[in-house]
């Protein structure tokens, strides 16, 4: 798992950088899209943070009974949301800027006898994780004492994967990991390490989680964006001496006519996004996978010409049986 943050601060109204979690969120069995929300899960200190806005509460099953300026208290619903209505995307790892809050945190949950119980996240229940505050929405820290004595939930984590919360009052909030999910992603990021060595399991994971968050959002097949990375670049981000820039070897000219500079086309988030959605235009204009490799390659142009090489998309799609074949023997 990644944890990219460093500051250690321990007094309310600090600022501190936190990261947005770069996996999935499955909340009662549902992936809960956390790329399409303004307050997204993030890490801290190796602790997950839940963020308290109202879309996120209706998803969880919490309401909130009252907020002041040095607190918040929560009650037990029944989840009336089971996702992020938005379905525009955020960056993935963005490093934010949060505080450390100075409000208490206040958890009523059911007792079965028509009243509640009320918990307090104090720093022994948040086992001395900072309840933290990012761009007014107060996050908690999804730390055993909260999961287990404040809220009752179910909570488990795969590096493959991502987080699984059970939050319904009215079942067994026991969690299962999607296993066959693991398995495949962690083959991606073993073949991504296959072709570029220089790739650790937990960055060859993160780069897998990038791409298919793109190849979801723009209808692509995850594989054949690593098969176009992989014959662009072997997974490395770079500048080509011909002027190809970034992970998918886009033109300096191409980027400039979508607005993207040189340093955007060297973000590899930027880089992957705008390479996606460029194939996956070309696929709705050419019609087949084949050809929008070649207009991709060659230019669109070249292809309405009918003067092309299938070399390209020939080894791109070799590469992609290849990462098909890798996955499925997982």
């Amino acid at each position: 798992m990644m944890f990219l943050s460093t500051a250690v601060v321990t007094y309310a109204g600090s600022n501190i950088q936190v990261n947005t979690l770069n996996r999935e969120i499955v909340v009662n069995g549902v992936n809960v899209v956390n790329y399409c929300t303004d307050y997204p899960y993030f890490e801290y200190e190796s602790t997950f943070y839940a963020p308290l806005a109202e879309e996120n509460c209706n998803i969880l099953g919490l309401s909130i009974v009252r907020e002041e300026p040095n607190s918040i208290v929560l009650k037990e619903i029944t989840p009336i949301q089971v996702n992020y209505q938005s379905t525009e995307a955020k960056d993935s790892n963005l490093t934010l800027s949060a505080a450390i809050s100075e409000k208490t945190v206040e958890i009523l949950k059911s007792n079965g006898n028509g009243g509640y119980d009320t918990t307090v996240l104090t720093s022994e229940i948040t086992q001395g994780k900072p309840i933290l505050e990012y761009n007014g929405v107060v996050y908690i820290p999804l730390t055993e004492k909260v999961i287990d004595v404040a809220l009752q939930w179910g909570k488990m984590y795969d590096d493959y994967t991502g987080l699984y919360l059970g939050t319904l009052a009215s079942r067994d909030n026991t969690v299962e990991i999607n296993e066959d999910e693991s398995a495949y992603n962690k083959a991606l990021a073993e073949y991504i390490m296959s072709v570029n060595p220089s790739y650790t399991l937990e960055s060859a994971t993160d780069l897998v989680f990038v791409i298919k968050k793109y190849a979801d959002l723009y209808g692509v097949d995850e594989k054949l964006v690593m098969a176009m990375i992989q014959t662009e670049s072997t997974f490395k981000n770079v500048t080509s001496s011909g002027g190809a820039i970034g992970m998918m070897q886009i033109m300096g000219s191409t980027g400039r006519a979508y607005g993207l500079s040189k340093a955007d086309l060297l973000d590899v988030e930027k880089n992957i996004k705008f390479g996606t959605e460029y194939i996956s235009r070309h696929i709705a204009t050419f019609g087949t996978v084949e050809k929008a490799l070649v207009a991709y390659n060659q230019g669109g142009a070249a292809v309405n010409r009918g003067k092309t090489s299938s070399r390209y998309s020939n080894v791109v799609l070799s590469r992609y049986n290849a990462i098909a074949a890798a996955a499925e023997g997982n």
